[in-house]
């Protein structure tokens, strides 16, 4: 089964916790409202935007759940592989 997203599901409230302060961190208000939508009310962006962060830009499609993917702490140990796989290649 799909995970679908609600704000009874407090198993999750850490992981949202600590996403929900990474984007203000980088004062990505729109990821958090997109997100906030999305568990309280199951609804998508109705528009495609541009995001930075410390990965790089991304472009983010409207009624997809790309907002997620761009937080670091979203599969952050793969992130943290790539992102040493990165670095050694630099290196080389």
């Amino acid at each position: 089964m799909p995970y679908a997203p609600s704000p009874f599901r407090v198993t999750k409230y850490g992981k949202l916790h600590f996403l929900f302060f990474r984007s203000l961190k980088r004062n990505d208000l729109e990821t958090i409202k997109d997100s906030m939508n999305y568990v309280l009310f199951k609804k998508l962006p109705k528009t495609d935007r541009l995001v930075t962060t410390e990965m790089g830009s991304f472009m983010l499609r409207r009624s997809t759940t790309d907002f997620q993917f761009v937080n670091f702490s979203y599969e952050k140990e793969v992130k943290s592989y790539l992102g040493s796989i990165v670095k050694t290649l630099d290196c080389s």
